[in-house]
């Protein structure tokens, strides 16, 4: 890699427990460590400036159908009684 006025490097001191789950999610997208770490920084930067929520799209899915089941239920529960 060429370095010119564009571009910096840092040294990352983490775990090495952190270090291999890192390898093992750059491996199974196919991404060298460093453009995985390249990758996570970039999306945690646009979360930090587009205020984002650290919940995943998944996550409120899931957490959605959780809350309208439970309210599904509790209506169900009041035509009982």
């Amino acid at each position: 890699m060429v370095n010119d006025d564009n571009e910096s490097q840092f040294t990352l001191r983490c775990s090495l427990e952190m270090r291999q789950k890192a390898e093992k999610l750059a491996k199974t997208k196919g991404q060298s460590l460093a453009e995985w770490l390249r990758r996570a920084v970039q999306n945690e930067i646009e979360r930090e400036v587009n205020g984002e929520s650290d919940i995943s799209d998944d996550e409120l899915r899931e957490t959605i159908k959780s809350v309208v089941e439970e309210m599904l239920e509790e209506k169900r529960r009041k035509k009982q009684t």
